[in-house]
């Protein structure tokens, strides 16, 4: 599958999952991971890497709370660590009730929520 990583997901990945994976594991895993799927839900995508760095057991990253904006679109992000694999959940907090199939090609602006 050649689903290449956006920039905003390499960022949003790597704020993340600093404390839980280090900075060596995530240039590997940047430069290396096999993406494994990616399933658009309507109400955003999850996007799962498969690399053999990653931890076996599971662990939730979801703090900073990380914002995604361009134009009407806002989303936020949760990255689930298991068995070798990274899932990047990207889910809607906008007014709109659905995210644009389009939200990877967005230029989407990331950063840290102050309701967190």
């Amino acid at each position: 599958m050649t689903h290449a990583l956006r920039p905003f997901e390499r960022d949003v990945i790597t704020r993340l999952c600093a404390s839980v994976l280090g900075a060596r594991t995530l240039d590997r895993l940047l430069g290396e991971a096999e993406v494994v799927d990616l399933d658009h839900t309507g109400m955003g995508y999850f996007l799962t890497l498969r690399h053999p760095d990653l931890p076996a057991d599971r662990h939730v990253a979801s703090t900073p709370f990380l914002l995604g904006e361009s134009g009407d679109v806002c989303v936020g992000f949760v990255v689930f660590l298991q068995d070798r694999e990274l899932t990047l959940d990207c889910h809607n907090l906008g007014t709109q009730d659905w995210v644009p199939l389009t939200v990877r090609e967005l230029a989407l602006e990331i950063r840290i929520s102050a309701d967190a």
